[in-house]
């Protein structure tokens, strides 16, 4: 089984490529991971390596001109991922972390979206991981650009989830 998720979390990192011949059965693919849920079941079998491999992947791949079912499939996929963790490592976190750092080349715009949209989506599950996984990675939050980073971060109990997930979508 592992080895079908291997395969399938290949296929995503040219996702970017609309002009191969393969890009339709990619797309297919993504929609078909986000609809059946097949990330839980990489869950179920600690493919924790392939998880951060794909949100890598998705993080790079994703442009301005995909269609907007590419970006909720990827959004779809990463929210449930995260949502779904028992534990959620650094290693998990660092991509998105990236997607939001500030002078970030390597990150485009959309990406960044992406990163922030995942972020809003899983504020309240993310608190207790967020400061562990920056700190470990000895960045400082003033380092982040996303607004949706520090938010949740320096959350206090006066601010509910449904406020900051409100807030987080104004600055998307």
């Amino acid at each position: 089984m592992k080895d079908v998720f291997q395969l399938i979390v290949s296929s995503f990192e040219n996702l970017h490529d609309q002009s191969s011949r393969s890009y339709n059965k990619r797309v297919l693919i993504l929609e078909t991971v986000a609809k059946v849920r097949l990330c839980v079941v990489m869950l179920d079998l600690e493919c924790d390596k392939l998880i951060t491999e794909m949100f890598q992947h998705f993080l790079k791949a994703i442009r301005e001109d995909h269609p907007e079912n590419i970006f909720s499939s990827m959004e779809n996929i990463m929210t449930l991922v995260l949502e779904e963790s028992e534990e959620l490592p650094v290693e998990l976190l660092s991509p998105l972390l990236a997607s939001v750092k500030k002078d970030n080349d390597e990150v485009t715009p959309i990406a960044k979206r992406l990163g922030e949209k995942v972020f809003a989506n899983c504020a309240e599950k993310l608190k207790p991981y967020l400061m562990q996984a920056v700190e470990s990675l000895h960045i400082s939050l003033d380092e982040y650009d996303s607004k949706t980073v520090t938010l949740v971060c320096e959350r206090d109990s006066s601010t509910s989830w449904a406020q900051i997930y409100l807030i987080c979508l104004e600055l998307l």
